[in-house]
């Protein structure tokens, strides 16, 4: 008997220290940069003074908490629209989008491993003439800030994952990735194994994390994973929904192979009582 526990749409976890765990950089870093290299002096000005305004909270955030892309790209719009409409400075369109933009940006949870390609994106948002040209460069920068803490988010949940196994006792641990998708092997002293997947759902952006136990032959599987929730909940992990299914292990060899069928004895029958009863009738 084994059991497949999967956590659909895991939202946010707390409990991740990004600096050792996972090769990244707060996106704040990558605007900071960009805008302190912005030729514009007017526009350098009003922007620095939007971001500096709200990075210092954010980055005692940001070393704690990270965020489902699905949830971050939920939250840009809205945050954009208060940003935009909290713009004081007598300034035209473009330039209050830009500013509205980089602030949202500035404000969120994003992380990404290679600052130069956000700094990129950066520079291009800051070049629009109009706000076709803008939402252009928005889009392509935005898809790339996704893709970027998509790897970022998958890779602090194999870490929580591993951090959890070791904690219930599967102490031998092997991390797998195979493009976006992230496979945790842990094994302990009995020879009994959780294998989990970290899996990106390309059509609908949703992250689930799915378990499933080896070498268990009994229903203790499920007190083994109530245990691995427990911890992946110490470390703030938070998604929308559990399903659990079972399955029945198929054994290579039977259970006792001396032990002798039962064997139904045939029903035998008086052929000459048949023969006399049919010519009776």
């Amino acid at each position: 008997m084994s059991q497949v526990r999967e956590r659909q749409n895991v939202t946010e976890l707390t409990a991740v220290d990004l600096g050792s765990t996972v090769n990244t950089t707060p996106i704040i870093t990558a605007i900071e940069t960009t805008i302190a290299q912005e030729s514009n002096v007017a526009l350098r000005e009003l922007i620095t003074e939007s971001v500096n305004a709200t990075t210092t909270s954010l980055e005692k955030k940001m070393a704690t908490l990270v965020q489902s892309p699905v949830v971050l790209r939920n939250s840009f719009a809205e945050n954009y629209t208060k940003a935009f409409a909290e713009i004081t400075q007598n300034v035209d369109v473009v330039t209050k989008q830009k500013m509205a933009v980089v602030e949202t940006l500035a404000n969120s949870k994003y992380q990404v491993h290679s600052v130069k390609s956000i700094e990129l994106g950066v520079q291009e948002l800051l070049a629009a003439t109009t706000t076709t040209t803008l939402a252009t460069a928005v889009e392509k920068m935005m898809n790339e800030v996704q893709a970027e803490h998509y790897a970022i988010f998958s890779e602090s949940i194999a870490s929580v994952v591993e951090n959890a196994s070791v904690a219930i006792g599967f102490t031998i641990v092997e991390v797998k990735q195979t493009g976006a998708a992230i496979t945790v092997i842990a094994l302990n002293e009995q020879g009994q194994s959780i294998q989990t997947n970290v899996t990106v759902d390309k059509k609908t952006s949703r992250v689930d994390l799915v378990s499933e136990t080896f070498g268990i032959n009994d229903k203790s599987c499920d007190n083994i994973l109530n245990k691995f929730d427990i911890e992946l909940e110490k470390a703030g992990l938070k998604y929308r929904k559990t399903d659990i299914k079972w399955k029945e292990t198929v054994d290579w060899v039977p259970t006792n192979p001396l032990k002798k069928p039962v064997i139904t004895p045939a029903i035998k029958f008086d052929r000459k009582k048949l023969v006399n009863k049919h010519l009776k009738s």
